[in-house]
């Protein structure tokens, strides 16, 4: 399956050698070595939908109901008039921290206080969907956040929500800066000071459950929970951890039925991956898995079970640096899910060293991993079990090796997202004009968006099967779609192309690793990742080897640089060999890591 997404077949083995000719490498090099500007992904969902009715001649019911619906709207609006309406003119707007199509996220730090900074949404209004998007964020982040109780006793480990306000072209929405990356990141972290134990994991879990339980007192399920979506507050040691990222999130209660499914494949629940099964299963021509459960009805409490789950699976990749079930696409996924019972390994996956995990701990893992949800343990179990608590866990360090793992789990390589987005945003001519010539041609309607229908035409035209174009496509759109409007425009589109290059033709890498290998010496250093990344920041006087002598914006860029050959540098030498450069391309994980078809599988379910 597969090839380039280019419309034409894979590389044969005689285009696959790992020689370029220096024309080749020139044409590359013209390619990517332009300016370029630091930006990540902006995670923006668009789940569920908003729905009022009125009417006249109701019946007793119904006026019972609508007056329900109506002090749920006076409660609303008195907690929005507790909130003094933010003015974004007194704010003065940095750096971008995030872009999506119809949507960014940048630093912002207010104009009489420049040391006071904040993270900043904004979505323009040239969507219909972004109204929704809009208000469905505010008001989740009203409830955790209310208005009504001093911001110092906000919950620390909820995302603070700091105001919102909107103008002739934009909606925004304003919430404290979180300066420590990524959980995961500080886990798998080579510095000292970063070092954790198991111990000091089981109380990171429990404040990430926390959070949890504090969503659903307000009857909130988050519905995503992931590694991505827990985030440090500050640099510092003992910073909180803080859950981010209720674009999937559902007000509900504990009777209210649920419908729809939403999450990612991994930390999916079994009564959830059953369901999407069955979904599957209808648009396949290959049957059904009769040992598949049929699924059953879904309510706010079977909701909250799930989150509970995904706290599991976090929990295992933590420790283990692998998911517990695991598959070649998003339907193996499922019925592994389903069908598979909990095993932990005996050793880590890339280098079969033993793995050193407590019986206590595996206790925590075996009570939440409950494929009923009803037998499941409840959220409150979970933060009151002793190796949560700290009672039964070990003071040893988490296995190097299982870290190893866990840097390559979850998401492709951060050195490999900024040559893609390099790639996309500089394209040469020639190719810009190829994949706008693919684009228009797939864009049936021509309204400048590519949705699962049309998508399936371009996997047609390179072999797929004809049972698997849904299933495929779906997956393109989840992975593809920054801003979640469940659609894919062009910029996006650039991204799937040259990601899907860069995972298929070893020409086509080592010609990038040429272009990157500046003096010719076999390998790549911070230096020559710097200067094809981020050329801007190369001749400036604060472009120092030492981070700590850098501007906080080149600090910024130089910690990013050490971060990508760190999480690729399997040697330890501090530069990237060209087979490093070529595995953080192709995506290669073996025995139960990810590979480039698993890594697409996993992404958002909708």
């Amino acid at each position: 399956m597969g090839g380039c997404l280019g419309g034409g077949p894979p590389p044969s083995k005689e285009e696959t050698t790992t020689n370029t000719s220096p024309q080749q490498n020139t044409q590359i090099a013209q390619q990517i070595t332009v300016k370029s500007e630091t930006t990540a992904s902006a995670n923006v969902t668009n789940r569920g939908s908003v729905a009022a009715s009125t009417g006249t001649g109701m019946t007793t019911q119904e006026i019972t109901a609508n007056i329900t619906v109506q002090d749920s709207q006076e409660k609303k609006q008195e907690e929005a008039q507790l909130r003094t309406p933010i003015n974004i003119h007194n704010y003065r707007i940095g750096r971008t921290l995030g872009s999506g199509a119809s949507c960014k996220v940048v630093v912002g730090s207010q104009k009489s206080n420049e040391k006071n900074q904040v993270a900043i949404k904004i979505m323009n209004k040239d969507r219909p969907i972004m109204h929704q998007l809009y208000h469905r964020e505010v008001d989740i982040l009203s409830r955790l956040c209310p208005a009504s109780v001093s911001p110092e006793n906000y919950h620390k480990n909820i995302l603070r929500f700091e105001g919102c306000c909107e103008d002739e072209n934009c909606y925004y929405i304003v919430t404290k800066m979180l300066e420590g990356g990524e959980l995961f990141d500080r886990i798998v972290s080579k510095e000292e000071k970063y070092i954790i134990t198991e111990k000091q994991a089981a109380f990171l879990i429990r404040d990430m459950l926390t959070a949890v339980k504090y969503c659903h007192d307000h009857n909130i399920v988050h519905r995503d929970l992931k590694p991505e979506n827990f985030v440090m507050a500050t640099k510092e040691v003992n910073a909180d951890v803080v859950l981010i990222d209720y674009g999937c999130a559902s007000v509900v209660k504990d009777d209210d039925i649920v419908d729809d499914i939403v999450g990612t494949a991994y930390y999916l629940a079994p009564e959830l991956a059953c369901a999407a099964l069955h979904d599957i299963y209808k648009n396949s021509q290959l049957g059904y898995n009769s040992q598949i459960p049929k699924p059953k009805k879904r309510n706010g409490r079977i909701l909250k079970a799930t989150d509970v789950w995904a706290m599991g699976v976090i929990s295992y990749v933590m420790m283990t640096g692998r998911a517990p079930f695991r598959g070649k696409d998003n339907q193996a996924i499922f019925e592994a899910t389903c069908l598979q019972e909990l095993k932990f390994p005996e050793k880590d996956a890339r280098y079969q060293n033993q793995l050193q995990l407590s019986d206590h701990f595996k206790d925590f893992v075996s009570k939440i991993l409950v494929k009923n949800p009803d037998e499941r343990i409840s959220i409150d179990d979970a933060i009151r079990h002793p190796w949560v608590q700290g009672i039964q866990a070990g003071d040893y360090r988490l296995n190097r090796q299982a870290l190893d793992c866990l840097r390559q789990f979850n998401y492709q390589s951060k050195l490999k997202k900024e040559i893609t987005r390099v790639l996309a945003s500089h394209s040469e001519q020639k190719n810009e004009e190829e994949i706008l010539r693919h684009f228009k041609r797939l864009d049936a309607d021509g309204d400048n968006y590519l949705v699962v229908e049309e998508l399936e035409l371009l996997l047609k035209d390179m072999g797929y099967a004809n049972h698997e174009l849904h299933e495929e496509a779906v997956k393109m759109v989840q992975n593809a779609d920054v801003n979640g409007d469940q659609r894919i425009d062009l910029e996006e589109f650039k991204t799937i192309w040259f990601r899907k290059v860069l995972s298929t033709n070893d020409q086509y890498i080592r010609g990038v690793f040429n272009v990157f290998d500046d003096n010719g010496d076999g390998h790549i250093d911070a230096r020559e990742l710097q200067l094809v990344l981020f050329p801007s920041t190369e001749n400036k006087p604060e472009s120092s080897p030492n981070p700590q002598s850098a501007e906080p914006e080149n600090f910024e860029i130089l910690e990013s640089i050490r971060h990508m050959i760190e999480e690729v540098d399997e040697n330890g030498d501090q530069v990237i060999q060209f087979e490093e450069f070529q595995k953080a391309m192709k995506e290669d994980i073996d025995n139960g890591r990810l590979n480039m078809t698993t890594l697409l599988a996993g992404g958002k379910i909708q």
